[in-house]
Protein backbone atom coordinates (compact mmCIF):
# COMPACT_ATOMS: atom_id res chain seq x y z
CA UNK A 1 0.00 0.00 0.00
CA UNK A 2 2.79 2.04 0.69
CA UNK A 3 4.49 1.58 -2.40
CA UNK A 4 1.10 2.60 -4.21
CA UNK A 5 1.23 6.03 -2.19
CA UNK A 6 4.46 7.15 -3.32
CA UNK A 7 3.87 5.79 -7.12
CA UNK A 8 0.95 8.61 -7.06
CA UNK A 9 2.63 11.25 -5.25
CA UNK A 10 5.57 10.86 -7.33
CA UNK A 11 3.50 10.73 -10.77
CA UNK A 12 1.40 14.01 -9.18
CA UNK A 13 4.93 15.64 -8.39
CA UNK A 14 6.08 15.05 -11.70
CA UNK A 15 2.71 15.90 -13.52
CA UNK A 16 3.04 19.13 -11.53
CA UNK A 17 6.63 19.62 -12.80
CA UNK A 18 5.46 18.85 -16.69
CA UNK A 19 3.08 21.48 -16.15
CA UNK A 20 5.29 24.21 -14.69
CA UNK A 21 8.01 23.75 -17.69
CA UNK A 22 5.32 23.69 -20.57
CA UNK A 23 4.40 26.96 -18.89
CA UNK A 24 7.66 28.53 -19.33
CA UNK A 25 8.33 27.13 -22.22
CA UNK A 26 4.87 28.34 -23.50
CA UNK A 27 5.33 31.94 -22.56
CA UNK A 28 9.65 31.76 -23.38
CA UNK A 29 8.24 30.75 -27.05
CA UNK A 30 4.87 33.43 -27.15
CA UNK A 31 7.37 36.47 -25.95
CA UNK A 32 9.99 35.82 -28.28
CA UNK A 33 8.38 38.06 -30.72
CA UNK A 34 8.05 40.98 -28.06
CA UNK A 35 11.29 40.94 -27.21
CA UNK A 36 12.45 40.92 -30.87
CA UNK A 37 10.51 44.31 -31.41
CA UNK A 38 11.70 46.01 -28.42
CA UNK A 39 14.67 44.07 -26.81
CA UNK A 40 14.57 43.19 -23.34
CA UNK A 41 15.16 47.19 -22.14
CA UNK A 42 10.70 46.92 -22.31
CA UNK A 43 11.25 45.11 -19.41
CA UNK A 44 13.62 46.99 -17.34
CA UNK A 45 12.00 50.47 -18.37
CA UNK A 46 10.30 52.52 -16.19
CA UNK A 47 7.91 54.21 -19.14
CA UNK A 48 3.82 53.13 -18.83
CA UNK A 49 2.27 54.26 -21.70
CA UNK A 50 0.35 51.62 -23.36
CA UNK A 51 -1.60 54.13 -25.95
CA UNK A 52 2.21 54.68 -27.09
CA UNK A 53 2.68 50.81 -26.78
CA UNK A 54 5.81 51.57 -24.03
CA UNK A 55 5.12 48.78 -21.44
CA UNK A 56 8.08 49.18 -19.21
CA UNK A 57 7.85 46.70 -16.22
CA UNK A 58 10.66 47.87 -13.92
CA UNK A 59 8.19 49.60 -11.67
CA UNK A 60 6.15 46.39 -10.90
CA UNK A 61 8.98 44.14 -10.78
CA UNK A 62 10.81 46.34 -8.11
CA UNK A 63 7.19 46.88 -6.73
CA UNK A 64 6.44 42.99 -6.27
CA UNK A 65 10.17 41.50 -4.88
CA UNK A 66 9.88 45.55 -2.11
CA UNK A 67 6.16 44.67 -0.79
CA UNK A 68 6.74 40.60 -0.55
CA UNK A 69 10.79 41.59 1.27
CA UNK A 70 8.93 43.97 3.43
CA UNK A 71 5.92 41.67 4.41
CA UNK A 72 8.72 38.94 5.17
CA UNK A 73 10.10 41.49 7.56
CA UNK A 74 6.86 42.08 9.50
CA UNK A 75 5.16 38.33 9.18
CA UNK A 76 7.81 36.21 10.48
CA UNK A 77 8.34 37.85 13.97
CA UNK A 78 4.39 38.14 14.38
CA UNK A 79 3.51 34.57 12.85
CA UNK A 80 6.08 33.46 15.32
CA UNK A 81 4.69 35.21 18.34
CA UNK A 82 1.53 34.00 17.26
CA UNK A 83 2.40 30.51 16.69
CA UNK A 84 4.02 30.36 20.15
CA UNK A 85 1.63 32.00 22.29
CA UNK A 86 -1.34 30.27 20.58
CA UNK A 87 0.07 26.88 20.92
CA UNK A 88 2.40 26.46 23.98
CA UNK A 89 2.27 26.41 27.48
CA UNK A 90 3.29 29.73 28.65
CA UNK A 91 2.71 30.68 32.23
CA UNK A 92 2.29 34.28 30.86
CA UNK A 93 -0.09 33.41 28.50
CA UNK A 94 -3.65 32.54 30.03
CA UNK A 95 -5.71 29.77 28.25
CA UNK A 96 -8.50 32.29 27.81
CA UNK A 97 -6.06 34.19 25.18
CA UNK A 98 -4.61 31.28 23.69
CA UNK A 99 -8.50 30.49 22.66
CA UNK A 100 -8.61 33.77 21.58
CA UNK A 101 -5.73 34.24 19.32
CA UNK A 102 -6.45 30.35 17.82
CA UNK A 103 -9.93 31.33 16.72
CA UNK A 104 -8.22 34.87 15.19
CA UNK A 105 -5.63 33.13 13.41
CA UNK A 106 -8.22 30.18 12.08
CA UNK A 107 -10.69 33.01 10.94
CA UNK A 108 -8.48 35.08 9.33
CA UNK A 109 -7.05 32.04 7.56
CA UNK A 110 -10.71 31.21 6.62
CA UNK A 111 -10.70 34.77 4.64
CA UNK A 112 -10.17 34.43 0.78
CA UNK A 113 -7.06 36.52 -0.21
CA UNK A 114 -9.82 38.46 -2.60
CA UNK A 115 -11.72 40.00 0.17
CA UNK A 116 -8.61 40.87 2.02
CA UNK A 117 -7.33 42.82 -0.79
CA UNK A 118 -10.31 44.72 -1.70
CA UNK A 119 -10.95 45.39 2.19
CA UNK A 120 -7.15 46.87 2.04
CA UNK A 121 -8.26 48.95 -1.11
CA UNK A 122 -11.38 50.06 0.56
CA UNK A 123 -10.54 50.42 4.00
CA UNK A 124 -6.64 50.22 4.51
CA UNK A 125 -5.84 52.75 2.03
CA UNK A 126 -8.19 55.49 2.96
CA UNK A 127 -6.99 54.90 6.61
CA UNK A 128 -3.17 55.23 5.82
CA UNK A 129 -3.20 58.43 3.92
CA UNK A 130 -2.71 60.84 6.60
CA UNK A 131 -0.01 58.18 8.21
CA UNK A 132 1.54 58.39 4.54
CA UNK A 133 1.26 62.12 4.04
CA UNK A 134 3.20 62.28 7.15
CA UNK A 135 5.89 59.54 6.57
CA UNK A 136 6.02 61.62 2.96
CA UNK A 137 7.13 64.83 4.81
CA UNK A 138 9.55 63.42 7.41
CA UNK A 139 11.19 60.61 5.91
CA UNK A 140 10.57 60.45 2.02
CA UNK A 141 14.05 60.44 1.76
CA UNK A 142 13.15 56.64 1.69
CA UNK A 143 12.04 53.98 -0.93
CA UNK A 144 9.12 53.02 1.06
CA UNK A 145 7.65 56.36 1.80
CA UNK A 146 8.80 59.00 -0.75
CA UNK A 147 6.93 60.16 -3.70
CA UNK A 148 5.72 63.26 -4.92
CA UNK A 149 1.95 63.08 -3.90
CA UNK A 150 1.42 59.83 -1.77
CA UNK A 151 -2.49 58.59 -1.99
CA UNK A 152 -1.63 55.79 0.35
CA UNK A 153 -1.55 53.27 -2.55
CA UNK A 154 1.88 52.51 -1.33
CA UNK A 155 4.88 49.75 -0.81
CA UNK A 156 3.79 50.17 2.74
CA UNK A 157 -0.09 49.46 2.24
CA UNK A 158 0.94 46.57 -0.05
CA UNK A 159 3.03 45.11 2.41
CA UNK A 160 0.34 45.72 5.21
CA UNK A 161 -2.10 43.55 3.22
CA UNK A 162 0.35 40.86 2.34
CA UNK A 163 1.58 40.56 6.19
CA UNK A 164 -2.56 40.15 6.54
CA UNK A 165 -2.89 37.55 4.32
CA UNK A 166 -0.20 35.74 5.29
CA UNK A 167 0.07 35.60 8.83
CA UNK A 168 -2.34 33.39 9.55
CA UNK A 169 -0.25 30.72 7.69
CA UNK A 170 3.29 31.50 9.36
CA UNK A 171 1.17 31.84 12.56
CA UNK A 172 -0.75 28.29 11.98
CA UNK A 173 2.87 26.66 10.87
CA UNK A 174 4.63 27.47 13.51
CA UNK A 175 2.43 26.67 15.97
CA UNK A 176 2.09 23.03 14.19
CA UNK A 177 5.23 22.51 14.16
CA UNK A 178 5.94 23.20 17.77
CA UNK A 179 3.06 20.66 18.77
CA UNK A 180 4.67 17.90 17.05
CA UNK A 181 7.44 18.64 19.21
CA UNK A 182 7.96 16.41 22.49
CA UNK A 183 7.36 18.06 25.63
CA UNK A 184 11.01 18.00 26.91
CA UNK A 185 12.04 19.32 23.58
CA UNK A 186 9.45 22.33 23.81
CA UNK A 187 9.35 23.23 27.50
CA UNK A 188 13.54 23.49 26.82
CA UNK A 189 13.46 25.95 24.07
CA UNK A 190 11.24 28.16 25.74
Amino acid sequence: MQRLHDSIISLIAYTATGVLLWLLITLGVQSVPAVQLSGMETLLSESWLPEQEQFGGKAFIFGSIASSLLALLGVMPLGVALGVMGNSYLPICPQWLRVLLNTLVELTASLPSVAIGFWGITVLIPLLNPLQNWLNQHWGWLFLFGGSAPSGSSLLAASLILVMMTLPLVASLCGSALQRLPAELRDSSL
